[in-house]
């Protein structure tokens, strides 16, 4: 006959697994939110950069003519 050994606690131990499994889901989708969100406002400074760049330029050809 096999003798079985009962943990008392196993059961908290399995689901304090299961839900740090589940935060590690969270905190990584959570990382990837904020790395798009950077890569938005990068895209949206580059733009702006750009437009301003273009519009001193404008301004620095009807100061010199």
């Amino acid at each position: 006959m096999p003798e079985y050994v009962h943990l008392i606690g196993a059961e908290d131990v399995a689901r304090a697994g299961s839900q740090i499994s589940s935060a590690a889901g969270d905190m990584q989708r959570a990382a990837s939110s904020i790395d798009q969100s950077i890569f938005n406002l990068r895209q949206f400074m580059d733009d702006w950069l750009n437009r301003f760049e273009f519009v001193l330029n404008e301004h620095q050809k009807k100061q010199e003519e």
